[in-house]
């Protein structure tokens, strides 16, 4: 929980950095005293992406035979394994070395943010097929396609920030983390939970492990009333 920022935080309260930009599903659900989010920049896609080499078809994970999926996340292979019969292995390292794993053979398919892919221009190589999974499919993690900026408290630049951020991807964000929060959830436990704002409504989504298998539930109603859902939810 948080293992990807702790030397960020270490530097910012030491004054050594006055900012920092995360991904926001990195981040712990806690805060370093005196830290708090400056902005929320606008949601990107916040799908995951069923990634496979063009040679093996488009259509390759839907075959009635087991096909080995890199993963790192517990959220995706519980979910994936309830799509297709798929044996999930341990992918490591950012990326590009991802996709290069995946060329080499090593995985049938991979699973990857579209976040990441469209934002590194590698959503569109010729030799790869790209499944988009639904939210129906496969629930993100909390904060998955949303950049945001950290920094101390009593930093002169933060009201400036915090007058650029995004306002539907801060209130999900908020709705996220408050649900994540509540469940005592880091990076090690299978649960996604993905909102969405459209005009004055929001919608939640959750994902829960029960009996090994995914649980997935849905809310929706007014976005005023948005912490009052997810605790309902």
């Amino acid at each position: 929980k948080g293992a990807f920022i702790t030397e960020f935080e270490e530097a910012m309260l030491k004054g050594d950095m006055d900012l920092a930009v995360h991904s926001a599903k990195d981040m712990p659900m806690e805060l370093a005293e005196g830290l708090d989010i400056w902005m929320v920049l606008e949601r990107a896609d916040a799908r995951d992406v069923l990634v496979t080499r063009k040679e093996d078809g488009a259509d390759d994970y839907a075959k009635k035979k087991t096909r080995i999926i890199g993963t790192g996340s517990p959220r995706r292979q519980i979910q994936i394994e309830s799509l297709m019969d798929a044996e999930c292995r341990l992918l490591r390292g950012n990326v590009p070395t991802r996709i290069e794993k995946l060329r080499q053979g090593m995985y049938d398919g991979i699973i990857l943010a579209a976040a990441g892919l469209k934002r590194l221009g590698l959503e569109k190589e010729e030799d790869l097929c790209y499944r988009y999974l639904s939210y129906d499919e496969m629930i993100p993690a909390g904060g998955q396609g949303i950049v945001t900026v950290e920094g101390r408290n009593n930093n002169d630049l933060k009201a400036l920030f915090e007058a650029c951020s995004d306002r539907a991807a801060q209130l999900e964000l908020e709705t996220e983390r408050y649900i994540l929060k509540r469940l005592g959830a880091g990076c090690h436990e299978p649960v996604g939970v993905f909102s969405r704002i459209e005009g004055e409504e929001i919608q939640i989504r959750l994902l829960l492990e029960e009996n090994k298998k995914p649980r997935r539930g849905s809310i929706t109603g007014s976005v005023k009333n948005r912490l009052e859902l997810a605790d309902r939810l």
